[in-house]
């Protein structure tokens, strides 16, 4: 445990010593965050070996035992693929941070964040109980937020952050519901004993609850439609938080959650149709979307958000061939997609331009740079002997495979290959459009970056060839274990660049064929200027939601806190009437009130008599005095209760802050402002009435309902025989106020000493103010 641990929480701890190493080592800060980087990529690595033969590793410590939290880790193949990506393209990420920022910038801010968000991914990946996953999780959102919003004086940088903090929070609270429902029908938070009871829980009927629940959490997190909009926006955060963030790490996580909960919740028709729907969806949606676009990050992530629906998809088929694919897709995606956003920040570091429209002949003055983004963009548009290629053929032959078992056979497969169509098309306007053509204006004196600038993509293009060429290597020891945790039984792959001519094949000839035709006919179009959005969208709606949330509710704030004592009195009194009447009706059953009447003597009437008329005087007297006189006579009628009834402390307690309240009002009308006379108009007054009378009947019918069907015995017989020996006291009565009811009689004598010194304060302050 020891192991994982350290792995999981020292970059919290470097991300600490980032601020404060940051403003001394300033560009070399870089240096800091890639070694804790490395080090938990070693850590992890340690684990390969055991993981590929089969094992899994889980350690768990005690949290809150009453609550079945635990801080528990688990290594499996799942676990550990998405670490070691994390690790290894956080270190690569921090390489090219070193070259990427100025001097101005504030480094030690950007990777302390930076390695929190390290950390709290891997946290979220490595975590087997759901509430500390969940802990993680958020984390993640908060400091995706903070990088999100690295230049705060920007207001595209503030509402981008916001809007991607709310989208995958609130998705986070639904994933959050999810987990607890999964609980109250599991019993369990670990998800090391959840893969048991698969059958348990899809045949509870909560599970579409769980499901929905815990896919709103996965789908806001991995841009999934209709929380895709999100990532785009995004893209205002420095480059290499979107390289880091938005293709290879916090987008994964819905991707992991997914995975993660495969081996309980797949198998069944609403999984098919909500999590293969949303991923084709969003796969055709992302891809028309990234074609539209003219601006390079822009286009990489609506790229990003149609990648993630493959493989999102992939999961979805519910098949063995659908989950490697989608698996190797994750590897994949986290590498070539890594490396196209450290080339636009290049770009846009030698050119100032990252608008498609502004570039054009680069290669011939950055033929490096070129060259690696060719690796790159081939590898996502699948193009052999890319590792794209490979995943990409992988899922076209899934979809083949769960044809025949939907109505409309042919809709998987012709939406994989119109998917794999809109790939190569946007992927031939990202390259053609920045590495050829027409020289754009900005490349005047352009030159390829330094060797240690490019380094960290050029390292991912080399791997994209690596895994093209030889699989095996990738396959056996990731791969395989990984596809083996989500399926729950062991695999056999056989990954090879030539498996001869096949269906997958020509479905992959032909979306290369198509897409390079359809480029062909329609690059003027889409070179010309970018497309104007859609009026009405998840966008839309969103941005209708959040105006709503800033100044619908800054109004009701205004009507609500009006600074007039009645309308807060009304609003008090009204929600407590409608709550519990509606409770009392829906579990009351309404049954005659045993009422025992006999005992009542005749000055019970006398009082109840009286205790009606001072009210209504209270309330119909035109002159203040009177009405808090008519008030100080009902609260002394209920001194004379407590009396009659044996409570004598609550007696004293009741006449003593009727004596206080009598001369509080008096002294005010005294020593303060006079109060000018209410016009108050019937409407009104006929509606206090109504209001006033429902909370009588409401309070009486309760009091009546609780003394008719009582739910506890009396505690007198308790009192009568605890008061000696537990407390040594004959007289019960004291031994009540001071023993047994210790803290309420002291709460009483709080109350009496603060109503004596609000008097005191008020005599004091106010003598010699005059009344005008």
């Amino acid at each position: 445990m020891a192991v994982v641990a350290l792995a999981a929480f020292q970059p919290f701890f470097a991300a600490a010593l980032a601020v404060y190493l940051g403003p001394r080592l300033r560009g070399r800060a870089g240096w800091w965050a890639a070694g804790s980087a490395l080090i938990s990529l070693l850590l992890m690595a340690t684990f390969l070996p055991a993981v590929s033969g089969g094992a899994r590793f889980f350690w768990s410590v005690s949290w809150v035992p009453d609550l079945g939290v635990n801080a528990s880790f688990l290594v499996d193949g799942v676990s550990l693929m998405f670490a070691l990506i994390i690790a290894g393209i956080g270190l690569l990420i921090f390489l090219y941070s070193i070259y990427y920022f100025d001097g101005e910038e504030n480094h030690g801010r950007f990777y302390a964040l930076m390695l929190l968000f390290m950390g709290s991914m891997l946290g979220t990946v490595l975590s087997s109980n759901l509430l500390f996953l969940f802990l993680f999780w958020e984390l993640t959102s908060l400091s995706s937020f903070f990088l999100i919003g690295f230049w705060p004086e920007r207001e595209e940088s503030r509402s981008a952050a916001t809007q991607a903090l709310l989208v995958t929070a609130l998705g986070g609270l639904a994933m959050l519901t999810g987990f607890i429902l999964l609980y109250l029908v599991s019993g369990t938070f670990e998800l090391a004993e959840l893969g048991d009871k698969s059958e348990q829980i899809q045949a509870s009927p909560l599970y579409l609850p769980i499901l929905l629940l815990v896919l709103a959490g996965a789908f806001s997190k991995s841009a999934q439609f209709p929380f895709h909009f999100w990532l785009p926006n995004a893209m205002v955060a420095p480059t290499p938080v979107s390289a880091y963030l938005h293709s290879a790490a916090m987008v994964k996580a819905g991707i992991f959650l997914i995975a993660r909960f495969y081996p309980f919740l797949s198998g069944t028709q609403e999984w098919f149709y909500l999590v293969a729907g949303a991923g084709l969806v969003t796969m055709l949606w992302g891809g028309y979307q990234a074609m539209r676009q003219m601006e390079l990050k822009a286009l990489l992530a609506y790229s990003t958000i149609s990648q993630l629906g493959l493989i999102v998809a992939g999961f979805g088929l519910g098949t063995e061939a659908g989950v490697v694919a989608a698996t190797f897709q994750i590897i994949n995606h986290a590498v070539f997609k890594s490396a196209l956003f450290m080339i636009a920040g290049i770009v846009h570091h030698v050119t100032g331009a990252r608008e498609i429209n502004k570039l054009g002949g680069l290669a011939r003055r950055t033929p490096l740079t070129a060259i690696v983004a060719a690796v790159a963009v081939l590898s996502l548009a699948g193009v052999p002997p890319l590792g794209g290629f490979l995943s990409k053929e992988l899922f076209l032959e899934a979809t083949g495979e769960v044809a025949g078992a939907v109505s409309l056979p042919w809709v998987l497969p012709l939406a994989a290959t119109l998917g794999a169509i809109l790939t190569v098309v946007y992927s031939l306007k990202f390259y053609v459009g920045t590495f050829h053509g027409p020289a754009g204006e900005t490349n005047g004196d352009v030159t390829d970056p330094s060797r240690r600038f490019l380094f960290a993509p050029a390292f991912l293009a080399a791997t994209c060839l690596f895994i093209g060429i030889v699989p095996v290597v990738i396959s056996e020891a990731v791969l395989m274990p990984a596809s083996a945790t989500i399926l729950g039984h062991a695999v056999d792959l056989d990954i090879q660049l030539w498996n001869g001519i096949s269906l997958p094949l020509l479905m992959s000839v032909v979306a290369i064929t198509v897409g390079i035709l359809g480029y062909r006919k329609v690059r003027h179009a889409l070179w010309s200027e970018e497309m104007a959005p859609f009026r009405v969208g998840p966008e839309q709606v969103y941005q209708a939601c959040f105006t709503f949330l800033t100044e619908g509710t800054s109004r009701i704030f205004y009507r609500l806190q009006s600074g007039y004592l009645r309308r807060y009195l009304l609003v008090i009194v009204c929600i407590p009437v409608v709550l519990a009447t509606s409770t009392f009706f829906a579990k009351v059953t309404l049954e005659p009130l045993n009422l025992d009447l006999g005992s009542l003597q005749p000055y019970d009437y006398a009082i109840a008599i009286f205790f009606v008329a001072a009210t209504l005087a209270t309330a119909v007297q035109e002159d203040r005095l009177g009405a808090i006189l008519a008030m100080g006579v009902v609260g002394s009628l209920a001194s004379l209760t407590y009396v009659l009834y044996s409570a004598p402390d609550l007696a004293l307690t009741q006449l003593l802050i009727e004596v206080l309240s009598v001369v509080l009002f008096a002294l005010v009308f005294v020593y303060m402002l006079p109060f000018s006379k209410a016009q108050v108009r019937k409407a009104f007054v006929a509606r206090d009435v109504v209001i006033a009378g429902a909370v009588g009947v409401l309070v009486t019918t309760l009091m009546l309902t609780i003394t008719s069907y009582p739910a506890y015995s009396s505690i007198r017989d308790f009192y009568v025989q605890a008061s000696e020996t537990l407390a040594g006291g004959k007289n019960v009565v004291n031994v009540i106020i001071v023993d047994f009811r210790g803290y309420d009689t002291m709460g009483e004598i709080v109350v009496l000493s603060i109503s004596a010194i609000a008097l005191f304060s008020l005599v004091k302050f106010g003598k010699g103010r005059s009344v005008s």
